[in-house]
C-alpha cells in the first residue's frame, strides 16, 4: 500500500510538471505582456500559434456559435454542403467548450496547453506500464515522449543528438503538444484506442470491447491521419488473431468494430455524399501533392520494430500487438500513397502518431535487455532521461517565448474592427478583403463569412479562389499587371499543396492563373454576380487602391481600416 501511494504521488508530481512546462510560455507571456498577450497570434516565424489561429480557431468559433457538426466555415455558398472537415468536429467541440468556460477562444487554447499534454503523458505512461514493470523507468519514458518528440530521429548519433537538444533553431517553436488541436487534443482518442486494444488482446471482454469501439468511432470525428492509421492497424490485428483462431479475441473485436461503425456511420455517409459533388476531385488535388519519394526516416522505425521484437523471448498478445502497431505505422506512408495515388502529407503518420509509441518502445527495448541484469542501471537511465527532458523542455519553452513574444500581441486596430463587424453587420454576411491576415481572423472573432478563404480549410474549389481574387482586385482598381505580380503572395493561399508539388505543377498553376487573369480583365463584372459579397475592407497601408465606386459605397472607417458596402451589379 505504501509503495502504491508513493507511485501515485510521483505520477501526480509528473502530471503537474508536464502541465507547468507546457503552460510556461503562457505564464511568462502574461507576466510580460499582460492584457496585450494573444495566445493565438499570427506569428510569421512559428507555425504552432499561427496554426491555432488560422487553421483551428475558426472551427472552434463555428461550434461555439451553436453550429453542430462542422460544416463549411468560411464561404456562404457552401455553408450547407457536405465537407470532409466534419472529421474535426470532436476536437473543435472540446475547444469550444473550453472557450465558453474561459470566456474567449484564445483563452480556451491557452487552457488546453495546461490540460491535454498531461493527459497524453498519463496515457503514454499507462502504455509503458503494460510492458515496463519499473515505475520510474515507465515515467521517464512517457515524460521524454511527451516533451522531446523528435529525439527518436537523432538517436544514436551523438552530434545530431547534441544539436537537437541545444540548437537555437529548434527553440523558435514551442513543444510539439502545444499544437492544438492536432495532435494535442486528437491524439488522446488515438492513444486511448491503442491502449484499449492492448488491454483487449490481454483480457478480451465485452466492456473493454465497447470502450474500444467508442474511442475507435470517435476518431472519425477527430483526425484523418489517426483513424486511417488505427483502421489499418485494427484490421491487421483482426487478421492475425483470426489466423491464430483465437475466437474470443475475434468476438470482442467484432463488437468493437460494430460500435465504431455505428458511431462513424454519419461520417462515412457525409464522405460518400461529398465524393459525389463536382468539387470533390478539385478538393483532393489541392489537398495532396504529387507523390514524393518514400521517406528514408521510415527505415529507422522499421529498425526499432525489429529491435523491439528480438528484445524479448516470451512474446504475449499485447507484445505482438504493439509490434504490429509499429510495423503498421511504417507501412502507412506507402499504403496511403497507393490508395490516393498522391501525397497526403503522409509524414504525419510518423511524426504525429507513430513517434510517441516508437519512443516508448525504445525504453521497452532497453528495459527488456537490461532490467534483469541491473536495476541500478535502469534507475540511472531513468534519472538521466528525466533530467535531460526537464532541462531541454524548460529551455525550449523559455527561449521560444522570448523569440515569439513580439508576435503574440493583440492588434488593437483589428480588435476594434472585429468588434464593429460583430456589432453592426448581420450574421453570415460576407466580408471581402485581399488582406490574408484578416481572412484568417474574421472567422475567429466575428459571426461573418469571408469571400476569399484560405484553400487549406475550405471546400471552395481552386478555380473559384482565382475568380474571387480577380474580382476583389478589380473592385479595388488593381489591374491585371498587379494581379499577376502579386501571385507570389497568394499562390499558396489559393492552391495549398499543389504549389509544393514536384514535376512543374507549380509553374503550370501559375501560368493557368495568369491566363485566367488576362481573360477576366474585361468580363470580371459578369463573374462577380456568382458569389455573395456584402462588405469589402481595405487598410490604410494598401497602396495603388482605387475602389470602383460603381459597386462600392464607403460605409465607415475603423482605425486603419476602411469598410465599403458592396452594391450588387445589375444583370
Amino acid at each position: 500500500m505504501k509503495k502504491l501511494t508513493q507511485e501515485r504521488l510521483l505520477l501526480s508530481l509528473f502530471i503537474i510538471l508536464v502541465s507547468i512546462i507546457y503552460g510556461l510560455p503562457h505564464i511568462k507571456m502574461i507576466h510580460k505582456l499582460g492584457s496585450k498577450y494573444n495566445p493565438i497570434g499570427l506569428s510569421e516565424i512559428a507555425s504552432i500559434p499561427k496554426d491555432k489561429a488560422y487553421a483551428y480557431a475558426p472551427y472552434v468559433n463555428y461550434i461555439a456559435k451553436g453550429n453542430f457538426p462542422l460544416r463549411e466555415t468560411y464561404v456562404y455558398e457552401y455553408k450547407d454542403s457536405q465537407t470532409p472537415y466534419i472529421g474535426e468536429t470532436l476536437p473543435a467541440t472540446l475547444l469550444a467548450i473550453l472557450s465558453k468556460v474561459t470566456g474567449s477562444i484564445p483563452m480556451g487554447f491557452l487552457a488546453a496547453d495546461f490540460i491535454f499534454p498531461p493527459i497524453i503523458f498519463v496515457m503514454l505512461y499507462l502504455v509503458a506500464r503494460l510492458f515496463i514493470k519499473n515505475h520510474l523507468f515507465a515515467l521517464s519514458a512517457a515524460f521524454l515522449a511527451v516533451i522531446l518528440r523528435d529525439l527518436v530521429f537523432v538517436i544514436p548519433y551523438p552530434h545530431a543528438t547534441f544539436q537537437y537538444l541545444t540548437d537555437a533553431e529548434n527553440q523558435q517553436q514551442f513543444l510539439h503538444y502545444s499544437r492544438a488541436f492536432h495532435p494535442q487534443v486528437s491524439f488522446f482518442f488515438f492513444i486511448m484506442s491503442v491502449f484499449s486494444l492492448l488491454k483487449l488482446v490481454s483480457n478480451p471482454n465485452k466492456k473493454i470491447a465497447v470502450l474500444l469501439g467508442i474511442f475507435f468511432g470517435l476518431q472519425f470525428y477527430s483526425y484523418l491521419f489517426d483513424w486511417t492509421y488505427f483502421s489499418v492497424f485494427f484490421s491487421v490485428i483482426f487478421i492475425f488473431f483470426l489466423v491464430k483462431k483465437d475466437f474470443k479475441i475475434i468476438k470482442s473485436m467484432l463488437i468493437a468494430g460494430t460500435v465504431a461503425a455505428i458511431i462513424g456511420s454519419f461520417y462515412f455517409i457525409n464522405g460518400y455524399q461529398f465524393s459525389r459533388l463536382d468539387i470533390a476531385q478539385d478538393f483532393i488535388r489541392k489537398m495532396t501533392g504529387q507523390s514524393v519519394p518514400f521517406p528514408i526516416a521510415t527505415l529507422r522505425f522499421l529498425l526499432i520494430a525489429a529491435l523491439f521484437f528480438i528484445s524479448k523471448k516470451r512474446r504475449d498478445n499485447k507484445f505482438i500487438t504493439l509490434f504490429l502497431f509499429l510495423l503498421t505505422g511504417v507501412a502507412m506512408v506507402a499504403i496511403s500513397k497507393f490508395v490516393i495515388g498522391r501525397d497526403l502529407e503522409t509524414f504525419h503518420y510518423l511524426r504525429r502518431a507513430l513517434v510517441p509509441f516508437a519512443t516508448v518502445s525504445l525504453f521497452i527495448i532497453v528495459y527488456n535487455i537490461i532490467a534483469r541484469s541491473s536495476k541500478r542501471i535502469i534507475f540511472t537511465l531513468s534519472i538521466a532521461a528525466i533530467a535531460i527532458t526537464l532541462f531541454t523542455g524548460i529551455r525550449t519553452q523559455v527561449i521560444a517565448t522570448n523569440v515569439l513574444s513580439p508576435w503574440l500581441i493583440y492588434d488593437h486596430d483589428q480588435v476594434n474592427l472585429f468588434s464593429f463587424l460583430k456589432e453592426h453587420t448581420p450574421k453570415d454576411s460576407v466580408i471581402g478583403t485581399l488582406n490574408i491576415d484578416l481572412n484568417y481572423l474574421i472567422p475567429v472573432y466575428t459571426n461573418n463569412r469571408i469571400y476569399f478563404p484560405p484553400t487549406l480549410r475550405t471546400i471552395t474549389p481552386t478555380y473559384e479562389e482565382v475568380d474571387r481574387y480577380i474580382i476583389l482586385a478589380n473592385l479595388l482598381g488593381l489591374d491585371s499587371k498587379w494581379q499577376k505580380k502579386s501571385l507570389d503572395t497568394y499562390l499558396f493561399y489559393m492552391f495549398h499543396a499543389i504549389v509544393y508539388s514536384t514535376g512543374g505543377e507549380t509553374s503550370k498553376v501559375r501560368n493557368q492563373t495568369e491566363e485566367k487573369i488576362q481573360e477576366s480583365a474585361d468580363n470580371w463584372v459578369n463573374s462577380s454576380g456568382k458569389y455573395r459579397l456584402d462588405y469589402l475592407i481595405v487598410t490604410a497601408s494598401d497602396s495603388n487602391i482605387k475602389p470602383d465606386l460603381r459597386f462600392l459605397h464607403p460605409l465607415t472607417t475603423v482605425d486603419k481600416y476602411t469598410i465599403f458596402t458592396y452594391l450588387t451589379p445589375r444583370k
